[in-house]
């Protein structure tokens, strides 16, 4: 009984924390940003803005179910993985700010490159200890191959 509190606990834990990062990000959407970003230059295939903060947050709670499973796994070279998936948290946290709150596409799209690394190393990592957890950054993964895709055309466009 224990064990599962403390099980759900974590899960809790790193769903809001997943949460509470990805809530950072809206410090750096402001009407200044909104505007700027309204008046870029995007592809066709941009996506409307209301979609993306209901993806962004399913792909969050996507993450912390990932990394719950891997801790839950305990398998060796476990902490290693998390250490990974701390880190792609990390990259994704700075995406924002310096895409909107700077308004620099060009470190944005080098970020969000270095964010689909880090994530692809999270992945390999966390395949060794579930499979389901893999398939969810996998999710996750796609999503941000599509926003580096997105982040590249409005550079391209914009320069």
């Amino acid at each position: 009984m224990l064990k599962t509190l403390q099980s759900m606990g974590t899960l809790l834990f790193l769903a809001l924390l997943c949460l509470a990062i990805g809530q950072l990000g809206a410090f750096f959407m402001t009407d200044e940003a909104m505007s700027w970003y309204v008046s870029l230059q995007k592809p066709a295939w941009t996506l409307p803005n209301l979609v993306f903060p209901i993806v962004q947050t399913i792909l969050y709670i996507f993450m912390a179910l990932s990394a719950w499973r891997v801790w839950r796994a305990k398998k060796p070279g476990y902490l290693t993985a998390l250490a990974f998936w701390c880190i792609q948290l990390v990259l994704n946290t700075l995406w924002t700010p310096i895409f909107f709150g700077q308004q620099n596409i060009l470190y944005g799209l080098i970020m969000i490159d270095l964010l689909w690394i880090s994530i692809m190393v999270t992945l390999i990592l966390f395949f060794k200890h579930s499979k389901f957890a893999a398939f969810l950054m996998l999710l996750y993964l796609l999503w941000v191959t599509y926003a580096c895709a997105l982040n590249f055309m409005i550079w391209q466009m914009n320069t």
